[in-house]
C-alpha cells in the first residue's frame, strides 16, 4: 500500500468560533514511509506556507484554516457501502 501526506485541518468561523469538525486530507503518492518522511522534513516550511494557503483559497471568505499536523499515513480503503430498497420516502 502506497504512503500519503495527511494534512489535519480545523476550521475557525467568521465569528472566530471553532468548528468541531476535524478535516483530514490526503494528498501525494509515496512509495514508501522512509520517501514520505524524507519530503515532509524537506518541505516542511513550504507546506505550512503555501500549502495552507491553498486549503485557505477553498473556503469561503471569513473562514480561517488552522493546519493541526502533517502527517504520512497509508489511507484506509474501506468497502463501498451497498444499499437495497428504493430509497427513502
Amino acid at each position: 500500500m502506497k504512503w500519503m501526506l495527511l494534512f489535519n485541518l480545523a476550521i475557525v468561523t467568521p465569528e472566530g468560533g471553532a468548528q468541531d469538525e476535524i478535516i483530514n486530507v490526503y494528498s501525494k503518492h509515496f512509495e514508501t514511509q522512509a520517501k514520505c518522511e524524507k519530503f515532509l522534513e524537506n518541505y516542511k516550511g513550504l507546506i505550512h506556507g503555501r500549502g495552507l494557503k491553498s486549503f485557505q483559497s477553498m473556503f469561503k471568505e471569513g473562514y480561517t484554516v488552522t493546519l493541526k499536523s502533517v502527517t504520512c499515513d497509508q489511507p484506509y480503503k474501506s468497502e463501498p457501502l451497498k444499499f437495497s430498497g428504493t430509497g427513502s420516502k
